[in-house]
């Protein structure tokens, strides 16, 4: 049989017959770890190393994917072909596969080491900086280890219990450093017993792909469940590696099977309350751990701006300043944006205005910021892939909001979310006592609720962010350079294209305050 190769794929061929190896599988299960499969994505290559990226739907996971295993070599037939993603691309090309009810997959015969074992796009340690929020590709680097940490323990934003992490050091060719974090199931997979022997202390070059660049405490390499690795791999690339490092010996601490068991801790009970509960309580009786309370969306209001610019560098909020935007933390002007999500919320007993930063609606809103922000128009403030959480239904982990503490009244007026707890899905109905009913979908905002296009409409801030400036630009929207009005907030994203790609700390600082008015005269 003859088979096509993947840069002969086209969409018109549905009677292509592709032989391949599978170099890399994992599952993606959105928000939460043991939250329902969304879809099963696949690194495909082929007999001349030629990759590209599969995707296999959440309701064929059963019955396809689980026929599919990785490192073997499939015969695969009647799927479709597709532009490649948008964001979180694991091979740099510009298509990829789907896989349809009518796929056929086929066990091949050939041996495994008959086809190349991985696709790679190498990117320089000393430029990793520069990716952060950047998330179009998953990012492949190679390096020297030097430092491996012991499993350790944590908790994230969108998860209710603890998971674990491994630290891993590399260096590359230039003796430049990166730190590179594994999660979960990758960190527990991560062992050196078979390539590292600690008598003879050889160097082990390594190739990492399916990377995010993150930042905390400094830029680094996040590796979730994309990610995957090779020792000592024979490709090009390495040979200056092997030829600097060969004669050299590293010392590697490599923890004990001991160490490596980690007793789990017990989890802080959290109790559960109702909003009327919440709502009648002293700020101060919040516990650190905040309460978990469980809402529906009711609305989400256009009198407050839902995103933000923010600095790529220490992620604080940034001020417009000629044109752009401007961090006077990190004195620079580089940004991306980001989400300050305001929603009310109700489970029956009340309603509540309820905020969270982006790393936490990113994962409600099932989009990038700078995505949504490119359906907003003067017509729609609110753009259809926003105003779509209403009805969906979440148990959370709340404190009371920061200016809540600044405030005369006692009670909370606003609930900030640090994590998500469930995953309920939509709701066919609203809560009781809610007018609205999810057939109606959203009301359209009233003329006095709707959002002004002033000075600094996101539409600007999108042209901002991509360095092209239209010169006809009408009404846009603004808000006050006070410096009261907007207070930094230390924010690290969750990577979007896997469950396990996070950052480690909740967003902190003073909430943002939007003010709506006219710029002030020049």
């Amino acid at each position: 049989m003859e088979f096509t190769l993947i840069p002969d794929l086209v969409p018109q061929n549905r009677h292509a017959v592709i032989k391949v190896y599978v170099s890399r599988k994992w599952i993606f299960r959105g928000a939460m770890d043991n939250g329902p499969i969304h879809h099963i994505d696949l690194v495909l290559i082929d007999k001349e190393g030629n990759g590209i990226s599969a995707e296999i739907p959440g309701n064929l996971a059963e019955e396809k994917g689980s026929i599919i295993e990785e490192n073997e070599i499939y015969e695969i037939s009647r799927f479709t072909i597709s532009s490649a993603r948008q964001m979180f691309k694991p091979v740099h090309i510009d298509k990829m596969i789907h896989f349809t009810y009518h796929t056929i997959i086929k066990a091949s015969l050939d041996s495994p080491s008959t086809f190349p074992r991985y696709v790679y796009h190498l990117t320089p340690l000393h430029q990793i900086e520069s990716y952060i929020q950047k998330n179009e590709y998953f990012l492949d680097v190679l390096g020297v280890i030097t430092q491996v940490s012991a499993l350790k323990p944590v908790r994230t934003q969108t998860q209710e219990s603890s998971n674990v992490i491994k630290e891993i050091i590399i260096k590359d060719i230039n003796d430049v450093t990166m730190r590179l974090t594994l999660w979960a199931e990758r960190a527990k997979a991560f062992k050196l017993d078979d390539v590292y022997n600690p008598l003879e202390q050889k160097p082990i070059v390594t190739l990492f792909v399916g990377c995010l660049a993150k930042n905390f405490q400094g830029a680094y390499l996040n590796g979730g469940t994309a990610c995957r690795w090779y020792f000592n791999p024979g490709i090009k690339e390495a040979a200056p590696y092997y030829q600097r490092f060969g004669s050299q010996k590293i010392k590697l601490q490599i923890p004990s099977e001991q160490e490596q068991q980690l007793s789990v801790a017990k989890e802080t009970h959290v109790e559960h309350k109702t909003l009327h509960e919440l709502l009648a309580l002293d700020p101060y009786a919040f516990p650190k751990q905040g309460y978990e309370c469980t809402v529906t969306i009711i609305e989400v209001p256009t009198t407050n701006r839902w995103w933000f610019p923010s600095c790529t560098k220490c992620s604080r909020a940034c001020r417009p300043q000629d044109g752009g935007y401007y961090c006077s933390y990190c004195k620079s002007e580089a940004y991306t944006l980001r989400y300050k999500l305001t929603f009310m919320g109700s489970d029956a007993t009340a309603t509540a205005q309820m905020f969270c930063f982006d790393t936490v609606a990113r994962h409600i809103v099932g989009r990038p910021c700078e995505t949504v922000l490119k359906q907003a128009t003067e017509a729609a403030p609110i753009p259809p892939d926003l105003a779509q959480i209403v009805s969906l239904k979440f148990t959370f982990r709340v404190t009371a909001s920061n200016q809540t503490f600044a405030q005369r009244e006692k009670q909370p007026t606003v609930l900030q979310i640090n994590s998500i707890v469930v995953v309920h899905g939509r709701q066919h109905s609203l809560p009781s006592g809610i007018q609205n009913t999810i057939d109606q979908g959203p009301s359209t905002p009233n003329k006095e609720a709707t959002l002004k296009l002033l000075e600094e409409s996101p539409s600007t801030a999108m042209e901002r962010l991509s360095t092209k400036v239209s010169k006809d630009v009408g009404k846009k929207l603004t808000y006050s350079t006070q410096d009261e009005d907007i207070i930094g907030s230390q924010v690290l994203d969750v990577a979007q294209g896997t469950n396990a790609d996070k950052g480690i700390p909740t967003d902190k600082g003073k909430e943002i305050e939007p003010h709506l008015q006219s710029p002030p005269k020049r």
